[in-house]
């Protein structure tokens, strides 16, 4: 297995470690799927998987985010009275 960084050289300027991508990987041995938390450019260098096979690829991560983001509100439903829906403030 290969040796993992010193925690030092992960440290940023504030002393705390700095935040770490995790990659996915499939051992073409043993068909294992596993994940390592390597730097970007530690990122494509040689990985053994936790049963020590040699021929490691990383694999494409697919993954989906939520959260908020900044879109337009959406269209009031019509309703209630009046030919503007209940949303409106005209109160036809």
């Amino acid at each position: 297995m290969l040796a993992r960084p010193r925690e030092e050289s992960r440290r940023g300027r504030s002393g705390m470690l700095a935040p770490m991508p995790v990659y996915e990987y499939l051992c073409r041995e043993c068909d294992t799927v596993f994940e390592a938390r390597r730097s970007m450019a530690e990122a494509d260098a040689p990985l053994t998987c936790p049963d020590g096979h040699g021929r490691v690829a990383r694999r494409l991560s697919v993954f989906a985010s939520t959260g908020r983001a900044s879109s337009a509100p959406a269209a009031p439903t019509r309703s209630g009275p009046g030919p503007c829906g209940a949303g409106c403030g005209c109160h036809h």
